[in-house]
């Protein structure tokens, strides 16, 4: 009788355990493909912000691009007694388009930057402190920049040496998109225009889980 007892508890037993280690190994499975789906639609969603992001950048340094104020005040030779004077006065002009063309359009934007090769003054946009001391020829990425021939080219994070550091143990890291600007007659180089994107803002890009 015991024997019997322990073979009908077996029967009634094992279907059971069978049917619980199929039911866990196909949810586990359900649960798995639920979470890497999850991750896939996050994965893709933050692609796209990046994409749109970084073509709208795109747009703002093309119209920066065929900005004719910008191309002449870059084109123009600064000499004699009112040399300076000219100077600054174009600079006020070109970081107003700056502002207007680009820095206004979109709040995650540093800082823009024009360096032109025709005065030892740049022109900047942005609510930090410059480094009046930055030099941009002194950045590895300076010479692809150039060699691009207007050509987005899109630096990955680096230090930001063109502002001030927020405190002293503070270093900053951004992301850049440059683009040479040359004569539209000659081809001649005429400068390069920076939109640094600190790092700390593409994280606004992420979509919240």
């Amino acid at each position: 009788k015991k024997k019997l007892m322990l073979t009908m508890i077996g029967i009634a037993v094992l279907p059971i355990l069978l049917l619980g280690s199929f039911s866990y190994a196909y949810f586990k499975q359900v649960l798995l493909m639920d979470v890497q789906q999850s991750e896939l639609q996050h994965n893709n969603q933050t692609i796209y912000g990046l994409d749109n992001f970084f073509l709208s950048l795109e747009k703002i340094s093309d119209s920066l691009l065929m900005n004719q104020q910008l191309t002449e005040a870059v084109e123009r030779t600064y000499s004699g007694p009112a040399a300076r004077v000219l100077n600054y006065q174009d600079k006020q002009k070109i970081e107003d388009a700056l502002y207007r063309n680009g820095y206004y359009l979109d709040n995650r934007i540093d800082t823009i930057a024009v360096f032109p090769e025709n005065s030892d003054m740049f022109y900047y946009c942005t609510k930090r402190t410059i480094n009046p001391d930055y030099d941009v020829k002194a950045e590895s990425w300076y010479e692809e920049v150039v060699k691009n021939e207007g050509a987005l080219t899109l630096v990955g994070v680096h230090e930001n040496k063109l502002v001030q550091p927020r405190s002293a143990a503070d270093t900053e890291y951004c992301v850049t998109l440059g683009r040479s600007l040359h004569s539209p007659g000659t081809s001649r180089l005429l400068g390069i225009i920076l939109i640094n994107v600190n790092v700390r803002d593409l994280q606004k890009l992420w979509p919240q889980r």
